[in-house]
């Protein structure tokens, strides 16, 4: 019996020991931490808001296009970052950190709080959204969720700019009321056109509320004459979102399978010339998008590449969600069985062609930051040299030898990363790992 006490009791120091000295070489977790090996660490609001933590480079990729702008200084704007987290939302994982707006539901909540004029009902058959065709006793989306957040946007400039008990914010109301009654595609309710006292704003809302109230009630041809002439107003609010819009009513009239518009060199005419102007960045994923679906791009290298510009671009806005969607759809395709990621790898490994990524830099990245083939590595180090940019120090410290890493500068320059960085902690965890492998190596030669 005394015997096992004393093993017992030895068993417990050693255990104590090895904690204790083993303390002085890691991080001291007061609870258990866990990584994932898809997406980060959940809420991943964190992540969307640039806190990255440690890139792993089998997350998603659409994580890594998001780290890719916050590591290269492109950020995501508030919008962006709404439009990340509706993303996330329509691939049914905002379930799990609840990252997603039902705009809808948020548009009633919202409007039920002004008494005057009173909310109107909502069907729930319909949940605000739905047409109901009669014939054929079938429901079809008629009013996006884009169409709710916009207006939820706008109600709250509106009332911080004219004040809740005013007419013209009133007005606005009534009149955005009467649009939302068309998703469910009864009688048409057009507002009426705003009286001239109004203020200039809301007249130019009201002339976009009419289009718009024309729009979702089918009347096209009245919606597409409202939107070109909206989109001809420099001064209306409306402009630039109307001239994707005529492009849209132009698709809706064929009945959104595009039939047709390959051919149709209005189409093609008006997309291109949004397409065209730099100014309109703002709708050109949105606007890709269109074409793409019409058939005129048959999901070519070119649309890929041309969302990769996009998304490595600033000032996406309400576009990002489409595009981001769009570009890691294309990219699975694009990879195809050579994907490091896939779920499913082929029986014998596939190798990737890095010249279908190179033309875009986040392409390229994405692929080298991915890559299982160490021979990425003399690419990335050279466009870390070339950019000096924090996401191409960690692809290529992602695939560094210690020893190399140390002799090419690669862990000075980790060493260097500022706190406030977003790669600090991806390049704090490379640089330690790293560093303990210089170490321990020749400790394990001697044994």
């Amino acid at each position: 019996m005394n015997r096992r006490i004393v093993l017992a009791l030895s068993l417990a120091v050693a255990v104590a020991g090895g904690w204790w000295f083993g303390k002085g070489c890691a991080p001291d977790f007061f609870s258990a931490v866990f990584s994932y090996k898809r997406h980060p660490d959940l809420p991943r609001s964190r992540f969307i808001d640039g806190r990255l933590g440690v890139l792993q480079p089998t997350f998603a990729r659409s994580y890594l296009v998001i780290a890719y702008r916050y590591l290269n200084g492109i950020g995501m704007n508030p919008g962006e970052r709404e439009q990340a987290r509706d993303y996330y939302k329509d691939r049914e994982t905002g379930k799990w950190d609840h990252s997603g707006t039902d705009w809808p539901a948020q548009w009633r909540a919202v409007r039920s709080q002004i008494q005057s004029p009173p909310a109107p009902r909502t069907l729930l058959i319909t949940n605000g959204q739905l047409q109901y065709d009669p014939e054929t006793h079938s429901f079809t989306l008629n009013c996006a969720e884009d169409a709710f957040r916009i207006a939820i946007h706008t109600l709250k400039a509106r009332r911080t700019q004219f004040g809740a008990a005013s007419r013209a914010f009133r007005s606005w109301v009534e009149a955005q009321d009467k649009v939302f009654e068309n998703c469910s595609r009864g009688e048409a309710a057009i507002p009426s056109k705003a009286s001239a006292d109004m203020p200039a704003v809301i007249r130019a809302d009201r002339d976009y509320q009419i289009t718009a109230s024309n729009f979702y009630a089918g009347n096209y041809e009245a919606a597409l004459d409202g939107f070109r002439q909206i989109s001809l107003d420099a001064a209306s609010p409306w402009n630039a979102i109307s001239r994707y819009l005529v492009v849209r009513t132009r698709l809706r009239m064929m009945g959104d399978g595009g039939t047709g518009l390959a051919s149709d060199p209005q189409f093609q005419g008006e997309a291109q010339s949004i397409l065209s102007d730099s100014k309109l960045a703002s709708i050109h994923g949105m606007t890709w998008n269109l074409v793409q679906r019409a058939g005129i791009r048959q999901r070519d290298l070119t649309y890929f590449q041309e969302l990769g510009r996009l998304l490595s671009s600033a000032g996406q806005d309400n576009g990002f969600r489409e595009e981001l969607w769009n570009y890691t759809d294309m990219y699975d395709g694009v990879i195809g069985e050579a994907d490091p990621n896939a779920r499913f790898a082929p029986a014998k490994a596939v190798a990737g062609d890095p010249a279908r990524f190179r033309d875009v830099d986040l392409s390229d990245w994405i692929f080298c930051f991915q890559s299982r083939d160490s021979s990425v590595f003399s690419h990335s180090l050279e466009r870390w040299k070339q950019t000096r940019s924090a996401g191409w120090l960690l692809a290529a410290l992602e695939h560094a030898r210690a020893a190399t890493a140390g002799k090419e500068g690669l862990l000075q320059a980790a060493a260097n990363v500022s706190e406030s960085s977003p790669a600090f902690l991806t390049a704090r965890f490379h640089l330690l790992v790293s560093m303990n492998r210089l170490v321990t190596r020749p400790r394990l030669a001697m044994a």
